[in-house]
């Protein structure tokens, strides 16, 4: 059964904001997130399943998203790490339409021991590689790296095993 709560504020595993429909399992719906804030606590909270930005963010630390068959959905806009990496531990996620910068030349994303992870039309920039992939089985339909100065291909993304 799904409860639907519309313009209502709720708990979530610690993280507070308007998280739309609310599952059974405790999961929810798709969240619409403007500030880092809001993304941080989307993140963080294990329990949003869909995350649309609405607006570019930054987010100042390291933060690891285990959520099983989620997605981030861009709409186009940026993902600013100022330290840290976005890294994706759930299986079956789809990152797509998005931008990830990194404040540091540090790699801004990673996916870590995940499978079935697809990364739909990101742009990724760093100067230690643009994208990490370790332990991970992901099918890269589009990936945009432009100016990463790393200089070789390898620098653009990196496999570890």
């Amino acid at each position: 059964a799904n409860i639907t709560a519309k313009d209502v504020s709720v708990e979530v595993a610690g993280a507070k904001g308007d998280f739309g429909t609310i599952n059974a399992d405790g999961t929810t719906g798709k969240m619409e997130v403007a500030t880092s804030e809001e993304l941080a606590d989307a993140l963080a909270s294990g329990k949003v399943t869909d995350i649309t930005l609405t607006a570019d963010v930054e987010l100042s630390s390291q933060v690891d998203w285990d959520v099983d068959g989620a997605t981030i959905d861009g709409n186009g806009n940026k993902i600013t790490m100022e330290s840290g990496k976005l890294s994706v531990l759930g299986d079956d996620v789809t990152v797509k339409d998005v931008e990830f910068v990194s404040a540091t030349g540090e790699s801004a994303f990673q996916v870590y021991n995940a499978n079935g992870v697809v990364l739909e039309n990101v742009t990724a920039t760093g100067d230690e590689a643009a994208v990490i992939i370790n332990g991970s089985k992901v099918t890269i339909p589009r990936l945009k790296t432009p100016t990463n100065t790393g200089g070789a291909a390898s620098s653009l993304i990196r496999t570890v095993s």
